[in-house]
């Protein structure tokens, strides 16, 4: 997993001089150390250009701020975040978010490593995921086949929009039998009658009213096999359960 932390650097470029800067004492945080890879740890001092961090494993330093990275309470993860977390140890690696919980994260490492929960406060978004990059749910009749997530956990169910509330939402009839008005950011439409090529991102049914994001790699009739992003066996959806997600 080391050398993951080549692709870590490359990720957290992203992040700006700014955003170490909003680092307090007492936060949490991504911090960079001698050997030049991500450790958790906490910022104890500000020192100008630089922080005193206390990593987890009890090793402390002087750290220039632009290798420190506030972790934000209260991130509201979602299936598909790209992330830097740490496994089993201090030391953090780059993965994907592929389950939640209201107090957890579960994370497939980059690598093909065992995926593992890990708790959200220990966790820092590097990349939004799938749900920003959704098809637009503009303007959806009712009884249009879509993806809606539901606010009681966050994540992806089938559905079918039943109409529209006067703040916009729609109003969606889970597959399970749920109803719920949701936001058209949080809708992603089936598109039953349109066909999908081979190696596209989509959100599939996986036993159940449940969606989880994966790759297709066949076709057969009107089903396809979904290869999930989880790493899970590969299962055939019938086309109707699958949402095609925008590149």
């Amino acid at each position: 997993m080391k050398l993951l932390n080549i692709l870590a650097a490359l990720c957290l470029a992203a992040f700006t001089a700014a955003s170490a800067a909003d680092a307090n004492p007492g936060d949490r945080v991504a911090a960079k150390f001698t050997d030049g890879t991500w450790y958790l740890a906490t910022a104890t001092a500000a020192r100008g250009a630089e922080f005193d961090v206390l990593y987890d494993d009890g090793d402390k330093a002087t750290v220039p701020a632009a290798d420190v990275i506030p972790i934000p309470r209260g991130t509201v993860f979602k299936t598909g975040d790209i992330v830097l977390a740490p496994w089993r140890t201090a030391q953090m690696f780059p993965g994907t978010v592929t389950a939640t919980t209201r107090f957890t994260v579960t994370v497939k490492w980059d690598d093909g490593d065992e995926p593992l929960e890990v708790a959200n406060d220990r966790v820092l978004i590097m990349k939004a995921g799938f749900a920003a990059q959704a098809a637009p749910a503009a303007a959806l009749a009712a009884g249009t086949g879509v993806a809606a997530k539901w606010g009681a956990d966050g994540l992806f169910y089938i559905g079918t929009i039943t109409g529209i509330t006067d703040t916009g939402k729609y109003r969606v009839e889970y597959g399970d039998g749920d109803k719920g008005n949701v936001a058209a950011a949080d809708v992603v439409p089936v598109n039953a009658a349109r066909e999908i090529a081979i190696g596209a991102h989509v959100l599939a049914c996986w036993r159940g009213a449940q969606m989880f994001p994966g790759t297709v790699t066949a076709r057969n009739g009107n089903s396809y096999t979904v290869k999930w992003d989880d790493g899970d066996t590969p299962l055939e959806v019938p086309r109707e359960k699958i949402a095609p997600l925008a590149r």
